[in-house]
Order: structure tokens, then sequence, then C-alpha cells
């Protein structure tokens, strides 16, 4: 396995971590989704384990990021069941939905910002929303976060003021700047040049370690994939093909799985 650290910043400071469950985390079972005609989710089941790294990855429509936003109960299923910290979220109710959304970190793709919101107040709403923290404490946590990711100095910009890099790492700063116990990533290293990438699988695996989160990565960087991730699991044609750690996937006896984790490695020499 490679190693998961990265340089830690010692002005971000991280609350002490919750013990670990050997009970899984997330559980899903023969999940279905389509709209309109197009099938894309078909009998997808998955058991995440508790305080584990997860990547998706699979070729692009295969369904990862709708999986992703149905864990974040964004999108409802046709039919399955997804069993969240033993919540049944399909059949959950709202003040159950909002109890586990407190417990969730997401990134969109697009960084998630809202419009009417500066970036300090996109950044500071979780803080607002699920905790009794006083304005200074908030303000010392969107900075710090802000500096963590290098978008300082953007705080009174709007959200269509920022590039698109700029909005991604906006979005993860405030999909981290709390403790949770869940954190959603879906393709949290696009868009950004090289050595911003490369500093965000530090930090994802960082944040992933200090509050043993259960962590799901939705991404095409099979770099990421191989740097940080516990265990991978391969979505095709909506439903998961197969799951293992990196190097078992990359020789996979299935030739569709171990022709993309080739045909990506050539790609990137």
């Amino acid at each position: 396995m490679t190693d998961h650290g990265g340089t830690r910043d010692p002005s971000f400071s991280f609350p002490e971590a919750r013990t670990e469950s050997a009970e899984p985390a997330i559980q899903v079972r023969d999940l279905h989704k389509s709209f309109g005609s197009r099938p894309v989710l078909r009998g997808l089941t998955l058991d995440v384990r508790r305080s584990e790294l997860l990547a998706i990855v699979g070729g692009s429509g295969s369904g990862k990021s709708v999986f992703l936003k149905h864990l974040a109960g964004l999108i409802r299923p046709d039919r399955g069941s997804i069993r969240i910290d033993g919540i049944e979220l399909v059949r959950a109710g709202s003040q159950q939905i909002r109890d586990l959304h407190r417990k969730m970190g997401y990134l969109f793709q697009d960084g998630g910002l809202l419009n009417s919101l500066t970036v300090y107040d996109n950044v500071a709403l979780p803080l607002r929303e699920t905790t009794s923290r006083g304005d200074e404490e908030i303000r010392a946590r969107v900075t710090e976060s802000l500096a963590r990711l290098g978008v300082s100095g953007t705080e009174s910009k709007m959200p269509q003021e920022l590039s698109g890099g700029m909005k991604k790492r906006a979005g993860l700063a405030r999909a981290i700047v709390e403790e949770r116990s869940f954190f959603f990533f879906d393709e949290p290293t696009s868009a950004l040049d090289p050595v911003t990438a490369m500093a965000i699988r530090d930090l994802i695996r960082e944040v992933h370690d200090r509050w043993k989160s259960t962590s799901l990565v939705v991404t095409h960087d099979l770099r990421l994939v191989q740097k940080v991730a516990d265990r991978v699991a391969f979505l095709h044609e909506g439903a998961i093909r197969r799951i293992g750690t990196y190097d078992e996937l990359s020789r996979s006896d299935d030739s569709v799985v171990r022709d993309f984790f080739t045909a990506d490695n050539i790609w990137m020499r």
C-alpha cells in the first residue's frame, strides 16, 4: 500500500476522532434507477466498511455520480435499499434525513456553491446550520479551511467570480470545514492543475484518517485511487462488477476491469 500521509499544515487543526465499529457503515442492496427510458443503476449492491476510504471507478456514464447522490439522499431510487448508519434511507422520515445530512460532507463535481452566497458564507454554511459555534470560531474555521485549499482571499467573492478550479477548491473547503462521519467526494481532482491535484489527494486521506470517517470518492483519477483508497469498486453498466484493492483490480482476471486500469496507466505515462 502506498503511503497515505501528507505534510500537515500545523495551522490546520482537527478535533479528536471517533472510535471504529465493525458494522458496515453503508449497505446498499439491489439499487435501480432509470431516467426516462435510460437505466443507469441496475441492481447495484455494495457494503462499505466503517472508517474505510472506498474509491468508485468506471467508465463515463456508468452511474458513479448518480450512485453517490443516492447515498446523500439527493435522488430517490426506483427500487432497492440504502442503509446508512442503521437508517433505511429510502423509508426515512424528514427528521432522520436531516440528522443524516448533519453527518455528511459532500463535494459536488462543480463545487456545488450557492450562487446567492459569498465564498465565505458558502463555507460557513455547515457550521451555522449544525453547530452552536460563535462567529469568531466560525471565522477561524472558515479561514483555516480556505487556506488549506489554497483559496485564501476569496472570502468576499461570489461563486460566479471564480474559475472552475477555484470553485472546486472552495467546495472542498466547505465539505471538510467540520468533522463528519461520512465524506462523499465527486471527482475531487477534476479541473485542477497537477500540483493542486496532488495536494488534494494528500488532504483527502489526511482528513479521512484523522476523523476515521467513512469516505467514498468517485473519480477518473487513478493516481488518486492508487494513493488514497483502501478498496476500489469498479462500476460497470450500473452494477458493481469487481471490488478489491487497487493492485487486485489492476491484475484482475476480468478483462473489462483489467483493461480499464491498463489503459489509464498507459495514458498516464
